[in-house]
């Protein structure tokens, strides 16, 4: 009987240790297995205050990747030793501007050092304007570390105002209201006139700007854009254009020159050497050279005058049964066409038309402004008309 107990015992303590060496086994099984997921877990995790590095530009960058995409903000990286570039504005830049000269001109960084600096794409004011139609009128600014766009003032002090919205921004810019004309000749001018060659092509010229007021010597005048839409829809919205300024002084003598309001200002100033004379003593040793590049056989030949080509009058055929190949000239005496040469006596400074037809009956047109442009005329397959 004692024995029998001393066996209960024994086989008691057995199982007990059996069971805690048990436990022991899956709680370090546990631990084991559950360590690699956690690490797997710390390696693929991307810390959430990492920022993107900085796009890496040169001196030559410009707005114009960024055409268009309108509330974008890039933050880019100029290398030391810079170079100045071209830029236009002082914190609304456009975007034809080197981002690096101009951060410099905001006084964000140096040429010497280089640096970083952020940007943002804007819609410009209307009148803003490039050589593309899309995003024709994109702009861009510099942003300051709070947000906001960064202004420069006058004495060259940076100061972080809030955004305005579209409406107070665009009530902020400025719109050209008037061009002023100065007369640095000696002479009274009474006739002034300024015109596109699109105004040209639709009879948008011939209207005395003076109106009916002389220009005297050294006087200036302002020419108000809304008492001439033609003029103000040119200036403002037609980037590049080219204006032709015709005037007359009252001792009957004519100027004339050429004004690209875009590229030089919007004072125009007419001096003596825009004068030009009148062909009189060599009227007779002026010849007309025209050449044909067109790539085909022209065959009727006409020079319209203003009057001719208002009253439909081809009368003047200059070829005369000929035939102009492709790669040949004619020279045209002055002589033979009398037409011409009462113009230019006259002092008529409009342009003459020059009207050909191919053998096809295909026509080409050409634009000729005698006393300003060569007398040699090349016609060429960008003259056929449309």
């Amino acid at each position: 009987m004692r024995y029998r107990s001393l066996w209960i015992v024994l086989i008691s303590v057995l199982l007990l240790i059996s069971c805690t060496t048990s436990t022991d086994s899956i709680e370090s099984t546990t631990i084991v297995s559950e360590q690699p997921v956690v690490e797997e877990q710390i390696e693929d995790a991307i810390p959430i205050s990492e920022e993107s590095s900085p796009l890496r530009i040169t001196w030559e960058t410009t707005g114009e990747p960024w055409r268009g995409m309108y509330g974008h903000r890039e933050t880019v990286s100029l290398p030391p030793g810079g170079y100045a570039r071209p830029y236009d504005g002082t914190d609304i830049f456009t975007l034809d501007s080197s981002i690096g000269s101009a951060a410099v001109s905001m006084g964000l960084i140096t040429y010497e050092a280089g640096g970083e600096v952020t940007i943002e794409i804007q819609e410009g004011p209307e009148y803003t304007k490039t050589d593309s139609y899309e995003g024709w009128n994109t702009v861009f600014v510099f942003i300051g570390d709070d947000g906001f766009p960064i202004e420069e003032d006058l004495e060259g002090v940076l100061i972080i105002e809030e955004p305005m919205d579209e409406s107070e921004w665009l009530a902020t810019v400025v719109t050209p209201t008037h061009f002023t004309v100065h007369n640095d000749t000696i002479n009274i001018i009474t006739y002034l006139d300024i015109f596109t060659n699109d105004m040209l092509a639709v009879d948008e010229f011939g209207t005395n700007l003076l109106a009916g007021q002389p220009l005297l010597p050294s006087e200036t005048r302002e020419i108000q854009l809304a008492d001439h839409p033609d003029l103000q829809e040119a200036i403002l919205y037609r980037y590049g254009q080219l204006f032709h300024v015709q005037a007359q002084d009252a001792m009957m003598n004519a100027y004339y020159r050429e004004w690209y309001p875009d590229f030089d200002s919007l004072d125009l100033i007419l001096t003596a050497g825009d004068r030009y004379e009148p062909i009189v003593d060599e009227l007779e040793q002026e010849i007309l050279n025209i050449e044909n590049q067109c790539g085909y056989e022209i065959v009727e030949l006409y020079l319209l005058t203003p009057e001719m080509e208002e009253n439909l009058d081809f009368s003047w055929e200059l070829l005369q049964g000929e035939s102009l190949y492709d790669y040949q000239s004619i020279n045209i005496p002055l002589e033979k066409m009398p037409f011409l040469e009462e113009f230019l006596v006259s002092g008529d400074t409009r342009s003459l038309l020059v009207v050909a037809y191919d053998l096809d009956d295909y026509m080409l047109v050409r634009e000729w402004f005698p006393l300003v442009d060569p007398w040699t005329i090349v016609l060429t397959e960008d003259d056929f008309f449309e």
